[in-house]
């Protein structure tokens, strides 16, 4: 290695910043003046102070000591910062790295430029600091605003503050603490109840203020100013703090930086916590919206609603299932186009209005269709929806059924075989269109049927045809489950950020004995979690 490390030498004196010179397992083979300056004897407090920075490994000069608790996880601990150095050495061009490394002038030297040095037996790696410029703050900077403007949730928005904050100010970490019963008030005692631990300190709980002391208490044992920004409200009102753990005092135009810096999160905090709250508020509408599933004899009905990733307006997804005369069932599966409080009103006087007409022509689904598009024309022009309704007889075992531009339902015989009930008609809020066809299917005890929305099946990046091909593939083989059963592996066990929309399942079993009805639920947040229904009456439910 003498033959790398002559060279480095006479390149490295004459760059005014730090430059080493390390193997690819960390050790320190040559340094130039200003890295001595800034690492080497004198550099640092304690143990730290008396060690020659030549022969010295990066990982005992790491700012995070490799091990130090609460480090965060994208700082390098020993393991990580080989794996780097190696990396490096085998790379033909330069590499950036974030690697802390204290410095005698209390500013730590966080970012690298390495590249691979080759010599004789093996490679090294030469690194050079890459200092904090403004234009180089003005990136970061640029970097957190967008990282703040595209987060929607309290979760996002503490992701990039605790990712980006420390390297925007140059401090050693920073933690986010809320007040979060003030940005997102509690609706229900339950709402809470099992969601998933907060990535930030919650100021409203005993242990979140725990938390906020030992990031205080750590930063203070480790050298480190203890510097909080406190996050307020439009009205003022206190929305939590920023806590930073700094290197030493800020100067006035670091200052006027960390600054302007509390203003972006303070910002994006503000608008995720209302994003959050007008979001629950929604879902708490929608689920109010819809209906309580009658008890009804020989069947055994489960129901699902659950939003989408995507918006935070409630939707116009909807199911039914009421008694008709004769002893006639009648079922309903819809969806009003778009999302919002205006499609969530029309959603319910399309079911309440399908009820009034199914009283009256339950035994003909098309004529019941039909008259449902008069409505929407007469008293709701220029709105579109799908709505397919049936009437199942049990004392014959058939169903009749229509279907306006709704997704096919499917229908699983005994023996677990599905296929999609065909037959689609024009959408409803067509001027003019004509009746849907009505068709007719016998249905054999122990069948169950799926009626859903588009949301259960449509994916991202993926077409219509693959989701159905999903869902039936699915219910063959899970067709023995219980309808409760089948909603929730439906609905409730998958990742809410692959569904962009807002989803509704209902599962009908057919000719069971009856042993009571598993209760509809709807899922009432974005994590999946779901609350029964209020008991059916076994009677309609008013519209």
């Amino acid at each position: 290695m003498s033959g790398v490390v002559e060279q480095f030498s006479a390149v490295a004196e004459l760059v005014t910043g730090p430059m080493l010179l390390v193997t690819p397992d960390g050790v320190v083979l040559a340094a130039n003046t200003p890295a001595l300056r800034a690492l080497g004897d004198g550099a640092g407090a304690g143990a730290q102070a008396a060690r020659p920075l030549v022969g010295a490994r990066l990982e005992e000069l790491l700012e995070c000591d490799g091990q130090a608790e609460g480090a965060r996880p994208e700082l390098p601990c020993a393991d990580g910062l080989r794996e780097m150095l190696r990396a490096c050495a085998a790379s033909p061009g330069p590499v950036p790295m974030r690697i802390p490394l204290r410095a005698s002038n209390g500013t730590p030297v966080h970012e690298w430029t390495g590249n691979r040095a080759a010599g004789p037996e093996e490679a090294a790696v030469c690194l050079k600091a890459v200092f904090s410029t403004p234009a180089a703050q003005l990136r970061r900077l640029y970097g957190l605003t967008s990282s703040l403007a595209s987060a929607t949730s309290l979760r996002d928005v503490t992701a990039a503050v605790h990712r980006q904050v420390p390297g925007v100010v140059g401090a050693r970490e920073a933690l986010l603490a809320l007040h979060i019963d003030r940005l997102v008030p509690v609706l229900e005692r339950h709402d809470r109840r099992h969601a998933p631990a907060p990535p930030w300190a919650d100021l409203d709980t005993p242990e979140g203020v725990e938390e906020l002391d030992r990031f205080v208490g750590r930063a203070r044992a480790e050298g480190r100013l203890p510097y909080a920004l406190p996050l307020h409200g439009y009205e003022g009102e206190s929305l939590g703090v920023l806590q930073l753990a700094l290197s030493a005092h800020p100067d006035a135009d670091s200052l006027a930086h960390i600054e302007s810096m509390s203003q972006l999160v303070t910002q994006a905090v503000a608008r995720a916590g209302l994003f959050e709250h007008e979001h629950r508020l929604a879902q708490r509408l929608q689920v109010n919206l819809l209906p309580d599933l009658a008890d009804l004899p020989g069947l055994t009905v489960a129901a699902r609603y659950a939003p989408g990733s995507d918006q935070v307006a409630v939707g116009g997804d909807w199911y039914d299932l009421f008694p008709l005369a004769g002893g006639r069932v009648g079922m309903a599966i819809g969806d009003v186009a778009g999302h919002g409080l205006t499609e969530a009103t029309e959603m319910a006087q399309l079911r309440s209005a399908l009820r009034a007409i199914a009283l009256d022509r339950g035994c003909a689904p098309g004529q019941v269709l039909a008259k449902l598009n008069d409505y929407v024309c007469t008293y709701l022009p220029g709105r579109t929806a799908t709505a397919c309704f049936l009437s199942y007889d049990p004392a014959a075992g058939t169903l009749h059924y229509a279907n306006a531009g709704h997704m096919p339902p499917v229908l699983v015989d005994p023996e677990g075989r599905p296929r999609l009930l065909e037959g689609r008609s024009m959408l409803l809020g067509i001027p003019g269109a004509p009746e849907p066809g009505q068709h007719e299917e016998e249905v054999a005890p122990g069948a169950t049927m799926l009626l859903y929305t588009d949301g259960l099946i449509e994916r991202r990046d993926e077409c219509l045809d693959d989701g159905l091909e999903f869902l039936t593939g699915i219910t063959a083989d899970t067709h023995l489950l219980a309808p409760d059963m089948l909603c929730r592996l439906l609905v409730d066990s998958h990742a809410e950020a692959d569904w962009p929309d807002d989803r509704a399942l209902m599962v009908v079993r057919f000719g069971q004995e009856r042993a009571g009805r598993a209760p509809a639920q709807r899922a009432a947040g974005r994590s999946g979690t779901s609350r029964p229904a209020r008991a059916g009456t076994g009677a309609p439910a008013g519209g």
